[in-house]
């Protein structure tokens, strides 16, 4: 069984704020281009059932970053750094993302690599052949060192394989063993809690819900707080970003209390293959055929399940969505397209040239979007990642949630090193970095 996080919207209501004006003027090395054009008119129709299942790898030959971070240490808000490990079948597998990560600026860090065992008794390191278990000792044992709190979570679709997850939460059993189980494997490798990212509860295959399994699961986060408790672990979760499934899979009234923090899955509200749209919009526009689909709308209706805000996260993207034009004479929101595909920041800045033209939102409703004959690719620049903190802060949320693997880690685009996590990190811990003004395209 899996919740399927589907992208079909079933409210017409939606929450707006005060507009934000901003200067429409993009800053790259090759000097200063005024961007005269703004969003048209976005009706984007239509919905797409995917998952986030497109991973890049960061190049082999990236070096550790040197300097040292200066942030607030004392500021209340986390930053909740994740990173992917490599699909085995990759020939990019032999490079494990812990070795080419600064984490100074993270107050924790999410390890996507676990599964659940065949017996579903416990978890298991999914793709720990990739570094031996001293070698993956040694890096988390380091980085706890530093300050930073190391979690283990689910990696990827390691959630949606077959019944067993299904089997172990109904089982009361089952539930009470596997969370003693559970916390002795944290323990043993020496991660400060676990994350869940568990898409309960929705079957794969008919694309239909199973109220038994959210009932069952809330039960089972329930056994693994009292065990988790004991032993001072953590625990969180991932939810989606739409409200059926939100409504469908999640009793968030009772499971925001066993948990320390809850991670909004705010991004990807629209991935099409045949019409163009933002990815991850904060605000809806008043002409949007769908004004659920934006960031504002999830938040607020996942507060009036949580009492307290501060254990909610807010997702920060940081990967594009690249697509093919149809038409070159078509290239506002709505135009019609071929495909599409994930890129990270660092490959937007290869990517992206003088040649592109920039249309930004003036309002800061949603994030830029840029075209080049037939390519269009839409994005967050780090001027909207400091919105988004922003926002965060405004709304009393506790942090946001990053995959730092996606960022420009290697200052590919000439302008700083991870420079969305810096912008974050400037708003939500007083990051003391003088801020360059990144902006998009990096060209």
């Amino acid at each position: 069984m899996g919740c399927i996080w589907t992208l079909e919207l079933d409210s017409p209501s939606n929450i707006t704020e005060k507009h934000l004006y901003f200067h429409l003027k993009t800053t790259n090395r090759f000097g200063t281009t005024q961007v005269n054009q703004t969003y048209s008119q976005s009706q984007a129709v239509g919905s797409y059932n995917s998952s986030e299942n497109c991973l890049y790898i960061v190049p082999a030959n990236t070096t550790h970053p040197s300097s040292t971070s200066i942030v607030d240490q004392k500021s209340p808000y986390k930053v909740v750094c994740y990173v992917e490990v490599p699909n085995t079948r990759r020939s990019e597998a032999k490079i494990n993302p812990l070795d080419n990560i600064d984490y100074s600026l993270c107050t924790h860090l999410v390890y996507l690599d676990a599964d659940i065992d065949t017996q579903y008794k416990t978890l298991e390191l999914e793709y720990s052949s990739l570094k031996t278990a001293s070698e993956l000792h040694r890096q988390l044992t380091n980085l706890r060192t530093k300050g930073v709190k190391i979690l283990l979570g689910f990696s990827g679709w390691a959630a949606y394989r077959g019944i067993k997850y299904s089997n172990l939460i109904n089982d009361r059993v089952a539930r009470k063993q596997f969370a003693i189980n559970a916390a002795g494997f944290l323990e043993k490798h020496n991660f400060d809690g676990f994350e869940l990212r568990w898409f309960y509860p929705k079957d794969w295959e008919i694309h239909d819900y199973y109220e038994p399994d959210k009932i069952a699961f809330a039960e089972f986060v329930k056994e693994l707080h009292a065990v988790f408790t004991q032993k001072r672990l953590l625990l969180s979760l991932v939810v989606p970003r739409e409200k059926r499934d939100i409504d469908a899979c999640y009793d968030l009234s009772t499971l925001s209390g066993y948990l320390d923090w809850i991670t909004m899955n705010t991004v990807v509200y629209y991935r099409r293959w045949r019409l163009t749209a933002h990815t991850a919009p904060l605000y809806s526009k008043n002409e949007d055929k769908y004004p659920t689909a934006n960031i504002n709308f999830t938040v607020y209706h996942i507060m009036e399940k949580v009492e307290d805000k501060s254990k909610l996260l807010l997702r920060v993207s940081v990967r594009g969505e690249l697509y093919s034009l149809l038409s070159t004479a078509d290239h506002g929101l709505n135009a019609k397209t071929i495909n599409s595909t994930f890129v990270s920041y660092y490959e937007m800045c290869n990517l992206m040239d003088k040649q592109w033209t920039v249309v930004q939102d003036p309002e800061k409703r949603k994030g830029p979007y840029a075209y080049f004959n037939t390519k269009w690719i839409t994005f967050d620049d780090p001027a909207m990642a400091r919105h988004k903190s922003e926002y965060v802060k405004n709304m009393g949320l506790g942090g946001v949630g990053i995959y730092i693997q996606y960022d420009d880690f290697n200052n590919t685009c000439s302008c700083e090193s991870y420079p969305m996590l810096n912008a974050v990190n400037r708003v939500l811990r007083n990051y003391r970095v003088s801020d360059p003004n990144c902006q998009f395209p990096p060209i």
